[in-house]
């Protein structure tokens, strides 16, 4: 009984040693999925470990190197990330997703002087108001707040006016610089552009003015052709009568 017991039990271990042994490493396809499922559910560390899997296998895989890049910043490796998303950002360097995945991984690993670098290169060179949004973002982040305006200026004179999105991060800035009259000025802009925007209501409101259809304003943009990048700010100062 011992006997026969145990013979049957080498043969299921020799089986499932077998089957282990044809199976072998997983279809890269499924790998790939695994990890988007896994970003899916918010577990990035499970994602970073599959995207690791996915470009050791593929290296010049630009998506999988970007969502490695992604997925360790989510995990907070930014040196890590940076090391991947250079790789991608070499395949595609015209890719504005990995531009900004870069960026992000140069400022949070503290190398914030490559980064503003780089954007403010691609700003020179393309000068699309999302390169000059990018660039302030960058400038916000280390607290340059006098270059930052320059970069949302440059990009609300780069669409005449006709987007909400710098209208609303030079609200935010001056804001957070401490300037209401300015802020309030842009939320004027915002509203025109868009009426129902909640969260420049919702500033308005919290400055204690009332975001009627008299408080909209036409954005400043809208009255004259984009000009030539200009380097000196207007004013980012907690003064709000400072020029």
């Amino acid at each position: 009984m011992n006997t026969r017991r145990a013979l049957s039990l080498a043969l299921v271990s020799a089986s499932l040693a077998g089957l282990s042994a044809c199976q072998g490493p997983r279809n890269i396809t499924m790998v790939e999925k695994s990890g988007d499922r896994a970003v899916f559910r918010g577990d990035y560390q499970t994602a970073a470990t599959d995207y690791a899997e996915l470009v050791e296998r593929r290296p010049d895989y630009f998506e999988g190197l970007k969502k490695y890049g992604r997925a360790l910043l989510e995990i907070n490796e930014p040196r890590r990330a940076r090391e991947q998303l250079e790789k991608a950002y070499t395949l595609e360097p015209g890719d504005m997703e990995a531009v900004e995945l870069l960026a992000q991984a140069m400022l949070e690993s503290g190398d914030a002087d490559s980064a503003i670098r780089m954007l403010r290169d691609l700003a020179l060179d393309r000068g699309t108001p999302g390169d000059w949004m990018r660039l302030g973002d960058a400038l916000k982040f280390i607290t340059d707040f006098d270059g930052a305006e320059t970069a949302y200026l440059a990009a609300a004179r780069g669409d005449l006016g006709e987007s909400v999105e710098p209208q609303m991060a030079l609200a935010k800035l001056y804001k957070e610089a401490g300037n209401e009259r300015l802020a309030l000025e842009r939320l004027a802009m915002v509203i025109y552009l868009d009426p129902d925007n909640s969260e420049a209501v919702r500033m308005v409101r919290e400055f204690g003015e009332i975001p009627g259809p008299t408080f909209a304003q036409r954005p400043t943009e809208q009255y004259a052709a984009p000009t030539e990048y200009d380097n000196s700010p207007r004013t980012t100062s907690a003064d709000p009568d400072s020029n």
